[in-house]
């Protein structure tokens, strides 16, 4: 176990606004050990950057071979640790002061994306922002494995009492079309509303046609209901793509059991699997639009 697991990356503590501060970064390369020591000082709000609270004054720098290092691993804790000293020590009489820590960089894998779902009791009437929160710690924690650390959790969807809203593509962003119960499945959407624009009465968006490499315009969305988060994942935007007369055949080709979908086609019409259309309450028309 490491300081990492199953926890978000760490952060440092903030800096109160009228307090000067020290700081020193120490980054540990196969070729150089580099060290950036400097004085963080308040300063006017018009004069900070966006965000910030503090000017930064670089007041010592260095940066020596380094040693004991290979391939981005520590071969030799000897000769690493006097390349480390060596360094500080430079930019500390740089800057003429003694520092008592460094930020180290530290290299890692690489990065990953994971579709999480996590639920959690709420203790009130409504929903707050603290049981948001709570929710989103759970699905970090248990989408972190052993040495790994969340960056970043964004929550793409929501579900109240094993409930889950379809979105309206046309609609506002928080406009639900249709609600379906979620227990023990996972859902998950592909739509051509999220990143794209309309130009010249056509829309444009990032989910592309690989026959033509222009978007795909079979769909306006496409709703999972599978048996899992990767199932789910792994197939909306194909049967976006294909549309939903050819997306039946290939659900019945790929032999998919307890899996459903709901689609809204290129006219705004709604479609579904014959599973999940008992399930499925609608509570208005897709709204109309380009």
């Amino acid at each position: 176990m490491t300081s990492l697991d199953g926890r978000q990356t760490p952060k440092t503590r903030a800096l109160p606004q009228n307090r000067t501060a020290l700081v020193a970064a120490l980054d540990i390369g196969t070729s150089k050990v580099a060290c950036l020591i400097a004085r963080l000082k308040p300063c006017a709000p018009s004069e900070a950057l966006r965000g910030r609270s503090h000017a930064v004054e670089l007041i010592g720098i260095s940066h020596i071979q380094s040693l004991g290092v290979k391939a981005g691993a520590v071969a030799d804790l000897v000769q690493c640790e006097q390349s480390v000293r060596q360094a500080v020590a430079v930019a500390e009489r740089m800057a003429k002061v003694r520092v008592e820590s460094v930020l180290l960089s530290v290299s890692a894998g690489r990065l990953q994306g994971q579709l999480m779902e996590a639920t959690a009791d709420i203790h009130r009437g409504t929903v707050a922002q603290d049981d948001v929160n709570r929710v989103i710690g759970t699905g970090m924690r248990h989408a972190t494995g052993p040495g790994r650390s969340a960056l970043h959790a964004l929550p793409v969807s929501y579900s109240i009492d094993g409930v889950k809203g379809i979105r309206d593509p046309r609609g506002a962003r928080d406009s639900m079309f249709a609600v379906t119960p979620i227990k023990d499945h996972s859902f998950s959407t592909s739509g051509d509303y999220e990143r794209g624009f309309v130009k010249d009465g056509v829309r444009y968006h990032h989910i592309l046609d690989p026959h033509t490499g222009q978007p795909a315009h079979a769909s306006r969305s496409v709703t999972i209901r599978a048996k899992d988060a990767f199932t789910a994942d792994a197939w909306s935007k194909v049967l976006f793509i294909d549309g939903w007369e050819e997306g039946l055949k290939i659900i019945k080709d790929n032999k998919l059991d307890d899996f459903e979908v709901v689609w809204v086609d290129d006219q705004n019409k709604v479609h579904t699997t014959p599973g999940i259309d008992q399930d499925l309450k609608r509570l208005k028309d897709p709204t109309p639009g380009i």
